[in-house]
């Protein structure tokens, strides 16, 4: 069952939302220090699952749009696919900052774009699945399309996918 907007448990949920982003963004830190600290991986997926967790309960497709992919890329990281690097930690904080304001757009009854939320979510699923040697490179143009500056020439979803060595299912 959906919550009405402005609801007294989705707004507790948002608290620890804030909560869980705040330990994410405290793993990233400490991985940004050490990425192999196989504890902070660790906790930082059991993090990211909880908030897909919460999200599933209160069935938010909206924010599920983005926390699978995010999940999914947590995940690889913690079954060390690839390294933590830089452009990863920024796409895992990025992901989750949409995904909170998604959450304070609808918390407060706001309409939410997803449209967009599925073009971003379309945009960061390939990271999941990238090879070691490519997910530092593949990061990289991710977040030169999701902050709009891409340094591919007319940079689209298409000539993204082909930028990558694996293919989005549409």
């Amino acid at each position: 069952m959906r919550l009405n907007p402005g609801s007294n448990i989705l707004d507790i949920d948002l608290e620890v939302f804030e909560n869980n982003l705040v330990e994410v963004e405290r793993f990233v830190g400490i991985l940004s220090k050490n990425p192999n600290d196989t504890s902070s991986l660790h906790s930082l997926l059991l993090t990211t699952e909880t908030i897909k967790e919460r999200i599933n309960l209160y069935q938010i497709k909206e924010i599920d749009i983005l926390i699978i992919p995010l999940v999914e890329i947590v995940a690889a990281l913690h079954n060390r696919k690839f390294l933590f690097s830089p452009n990863l930690s920024e796409v895992i904080l990025i992901t989750l900052d949409r995904t909170y304001i998604v959450l304070q757009m609808i918390v407060s009854g706001k309409p939410v774009d997803t449209a967009g939320l599925v073009a971003m979510a379309k945009t960061i699923s390939p990271l999941a699945t990238s090879t070691a040697a490519n997910a530092e490179k593949n990061a990289k143009t991710i977040l030169e399309l999701i902050s709009g500056t891409p340094t591919i020439p007319n940079a689209t979803l298409k000539q993204f996918q082909q930028n990558l060595d694996i293919n989005i299912a549409s």
